[in-house]
Parts: structure tokens; sequence; C-alpha cells
């Protein structure tokens, strides 16, 4: 009896835990937001989180059809001052309805205000996410990635690419480098990865390398919980909006239609040949990166490839095959960069400092030196290419087997 006792008090008192640290971060973001909404003073910079906005309005408030051509030109009108031209972003919402439900609870209030908020809750939620992936380790270069500068580009727009890459990066740590997750961990990662399914192009080969690493531990809880909670997310969506599959797969096919895009590994291709062969060019190539994609996955369940080598590549791989968008999506290879810095023992050693902190001093020099100069079209791309030659020293100055060192399986949340 005084062992159930006692057990209940512990309980209670993590509860107690949870909820103050909650209370104080809803506080800290209310805070930040008050004077995040002083300096902007009216001013839109969170474009990409604009959409979004207006569709959780439609969705929430007004119980209409965020994919209508009404979002489209209320954005534009908002963004541009003017109705898009047709070759411009026409600004249309295409992601499925369950992206929205960050928003639901701040869709009533005006848009300089969800800005404010939406940039404080990214900046505190980042920090958050820092303390507790990283509960055990030095906190320097953790926080230092909020200084690179696309995942800084990331935060100012408001675009839900950080937020994935904070899931990912979460994922990752507990689900691979951790000897085994608390079962409460694992719940909660299932969840995040199953919301972050709302960007398939950015998630979907982190998500099944996380997948398969969950079946090869038996990681039961976090499988259910991420099949769960994708039913979960899709039966809300079918209630807020019964046909929404087909009027998203019409709006991403508009989308497509007058964006264009082209993968990323399209914009080197034009450079060396013409845009006819560099599309074949392409095709060729995609197929090949995911056949050796394949092979990497295949030979790390193995246990031949180290997990941090595979994610370097991944993030690579994943940048390269991505829509061409803009650089935040760069996000993708300083996801495993960023893993390995936090994994060393020595984090003032050379290799950490020329590649980790080099490379955010040097995504910086790109952009100002871009700014100064007209560089070309693949300026910022030179982060690729440090980000590679970082995963070749991976590649070859480490053991075949040797992998980040394993944490003893402490509850991170």
């Amino acid at each position: 009896m005084d062992a159930i006792l006692q057990n209940q008090r512990v309980a209670f008192s993590r509860a107690g835990q949870i909820i103050l640290w909650t209370l104080l971060f809803v506080l800290l973001v209310v805070g930040l937001a008050v004077g995040i909404h002083a300096v902007m003073a009216g001013n839109t910079v969170g474009m990409d989180v604009h959409t979004f906005y207006l569709a959780a309005q439609n969705v929430f408030l007004k119980h209409q059809s965020p994919y209508g051509e009404d979002v489209a030109v209320e954005s534009q009108l908002a963004v541009f001052g003017r109705l898009a031209n047709p070759d411009e972003d026409q600004m249309g919402f295409s992601y499925p309805i369950y992206s929205l439900l960050p928003l639901a609870p701040i869709a009533h209030l005006s848009f300089d205000w969800v800005q404010a908020i939406w940039m404080a809750f990214f900046l505190l939620a980042s920090v958050a996410a820092m303390l507790l992936v990283f509960s055990r380790k030095p906190l320097l270069p953790a926080l230092g990635v909020l200084l690179f500068y696309p995942f800084t580009f990331g935060i100012i727009l408001g675009n839900f690419v950080n937020l994935l890459a904070l899931i990912v990066l979460a994922a990752t740590w507990h689900i691979i480098f951790k000897s085994r997750p608390a079962v409460k961990t694992q719940v909660m990662l299932g969840m995040l990865l199953a919301w972050a399914t709302i960007k398939p192009q950015f998630i979907w080969l982190f998500l099944i390398l996380v997948l398969m690493a969950g079946f090869k531990n038996r990681y039961w809880p976090l499988l259910i919980s991420f099949c769960a909670s994708l039913v979960g997310f899709f039966g809300i969506s079918f209630v807020l909006l019964p046909n929404w599959p087909v009027l998203w797969l019409e709006r991403v096919g508009k989308y497509v239609d007058y964006m264009g895009h082209y993968p990323n590994l399209t914009l080197y291709l034009n450079q060396l040949r013409t845009p006819e062969d560099a599309q074949t060019l392409t095709i060729a190539l995609i197929a090949l990166l995911l056949g050796v994609t394949a092979w990497a996955l295949f030979t790390w369940w193995q246990g031949r490839l180290t997990s941090l080598v595979l994610l370097a590549w991944l993030g690579i791989v994943t940048y390269l095959i991505n829509p061409r968008t803009v650089s935040y999506t760069q996000i993708a290879f300083l996801i495993p960069l960023l893993l390995w810095a936090q994994g060393q023992q020595n984090q003032r050693n050379l290799p950490v400092i020329l590649f980790y902190w080099g490379s955010m001093i040097f995504s910086w020099a790109i952009f100002i030196a871009s700014r100064l100069v007209n560089l070309g079209p693949l300026a910022e791309e030179w982060r690729l290419v440090v980000g590679s030659v970082w995963m070749f020293w991976l590649l070859i100055s480490a053991p075949p087997r040797q992998d980040l060192p394993l944490a003893k399986s402490t509850p991170a949340f």
C-alpha cells in the first residue's frame, strides 16, 4: 500500500512539473510575442504562415474549404499588395487539413498578432527542443543551430520546415541513437511524426529510417502511436471537410502548374546541359540516388553502415530531390551535422570548429556575398558543397561500425 501511495505521489509530482513547465512556456511565448509585435510595427514578414492563417480561418471560423481561390487572392493582396502574375506563386493553400491544427487556437486573432505569436513559438520551441533532446549534453552546438542562415530564415518567414526539422531531430536522436527511449517518449514521437507527414517531400526519407529503426528495435509504442495518430489526423480532417483529399489534390496540381517546380538537382544540371537534357538526366540521377539510398538503408539494417553517415546521405538526397524552393530546405542536411556535433566528446576539436561552426559562418557569408555581388543561380548551393565535404570526411575518417555513443535510457518528455 505504501508503495502504491509513493508511486501516486511521484506521478502527481511529475504531472505538476509538466503543468508548470507548460505554463512557463506559454507565458514566455506571450511575453516574447508582445515584444516582437511591438518591434515589427505592423510589417508582414511571416509570408509562409500567412496562407496557413487564412486557410485556418476558413476551416475553423468560417467552416469553409481552405483550398478555394479566395484564400489565394487574399494572400496575394496581403503579401504582394496586388494580384500575383501568372508566373508567380499564387499563394494558395496546398497542404493537408491537419497541418492547420497548431493554428486553431489563434486563428481568431489578427495576423499581426498571429505572426508575432508564431515567431515567438518557433524560437522558444527550438530552444525547448534542444533542452529536451540533448538534456545531458553541452548545449552550445544545439543552440548554435538557431544562428545558421537557413534555420534563421525559416523562423523569420514562419515556415513549417523548421518545426518538421525539430521533429526529425528529436526522433532520430531518441529512436536511433539512444539505447531504449521511454514509452511515453515513443508515443509522443509517433504522434509528432504522423503530423510531420504534412510535408512528405521533406520528411519521407527520414521517416522511413525512423520507422525501420522502430521495427528493428521493436519499438511498438512508437509504431502504434504513429499509425493511430495518422488515422486520427485523417479522421479529424474528414470531420472538418469531408471531401478534402479531392480538393487538396486539385490544389496541388494547380501549384505544380503555376510554379513549374523542378528538383534542386535540375538547377545544377541546367548549368551543364540544355533544359531538355537536364530534365532527362534529372530522372536518371534521381533513380540512381534512390537506388543508392535503398542500398544504404539495407546496408545500415545489416549493421555495416553507421546511422550518422546514413543520415548525412539522407539529408543531402532529400535536398537534391526536393522541389526547388528557397534555402531553408537546406535544413535537411543541417540535422545530421548537429547530431554529429552534439555527439562529440570534445566539442572544441578542429573538425567541430571547421565543419560545424565553419558551416554556420559560411552560411551567412554566402548570403551576404550574394547580396553584394551577382554570384549566379548556384550561389546558395555552396552550402550543399560544405555538407557533402563533411559527409565524405565522416565516411573516410570513422571506422565502419563506429557510431554516436549511446546515451543511457532516460525519459525525455
